[in-house]
């Protein structure tokens, strides 16, 4: 396993991580409930039959519903097939190839069909050891803006 393959093992398991967290945290902050499926069998868990407990038993049921949410998203998340502007599978996001990033930390527009504003981006391979960035300028629903301190790069990046 090389320097990459380690790399992307420790995002997929941070973003496991802390999609967990989030629902979590939606889950009794909110008025949501989480759906488990572990195994077939779907079980609706509301905070109410949580909070609802006595103190020893809502901390064995946090600490089971963590482990079903942890157990339910390993080796469920996936990106799908890397070609150019294609969906993520069951991430929401979309793969970008820049042909040619130009000059040297000049921006470069990347143009999706998202449907909304991304966020964040992950550079999936550089042709060059080039530096990719956000230039700076808003992003929008339909436009990211990166600039890549190595001229004529081919960079290959997931948006979400």
């Amino acid at each position: 396993m090389d320097k990459n393959d380690t790399l992307t093992v420790k995002i997929i398991k941070s973003i496991i991580i802390l999609t967990a967290i989030v629902a979590l945290s939606i889950f009794f902050f909110g008025d949501r409930s989480i759906v488990l499926l572990p195994e077939a069998e779907a079980r609706v868990v509301t905070k109410h039959i949580v909070l609802d407990k006595p103190l020893d038993d809502q901390a064995r049921e946090i600490d089971l519903l963590f482990t079903r949410i942890i157990s339910t998203l390993q080796g469920n998340l996936r990106f799908g097939t890397a070609t150019d502007g294609r969906m993520g599978e069951n991430i929401q996001g979309q793969f970008q190839v820049v042909t040619d990033t130009g000059n040297v930390d000049t921006q470069f527009t990347v143009a999706h069909t998202l449907g909304y504003t991304p966020t964040c981006y992950l550079i999936l391979s550089i042709d060059k050891a080039g530096v990719v960035y956000k230039s700076g300028t808003t992003w929008t629903s339909t436009n990211t803006y990166f600039k890549c301190n190595v001229a004529n790069c081919v960079v290959s990046l997931f948006i979400f």
